[in-house]
């Protein structure tokens, strides 16, 4: 929604905030993220941030954060990052921490 030319966000309860009108980019964007993140907790993949940090190294490859498909999909679709990232962190709240 613009407002004088800026983007009014919702803010979730951890202090982000999303566009709550998403290009259609970030729309495919979210659903491939969502997407890929269901496929890498099922595989046992899917590290939370502390747990990714614990492995640095050899052990962590192969193996996904949030950030990292929220990353992947937003170069792939040309969508927002922080707005992927935001909608995958309220899909999988206990992998943020």
């Amino acid at each position: 929604m613009q407002l004088h030319g800026h983007s009014i966000r919702r803010k979730s309860i951890i202090g982000r905030v999303c566009n709550p009108n998403p290009s259609p980019e970030t729309l495919r964007g979210i659903q491939l993220a969502i997407f890929r993140a269901e496929s890498a907790l099922q595989a046992g993949r899917l590290l939370t941030p502390g747990e990714a940090a614990a492995l640095a190294g050899p052990d962590a490859r192969g193996k996904d954060t949030l950030y990292s498909i929220a990353r992947d999909a937003a170069w792939e679709t040309n969508g927002d990052l922080e707005d992927i990232l935001y909608h995958l962190d309220e899909r999988f709240p206990s992998m943020e921490k």
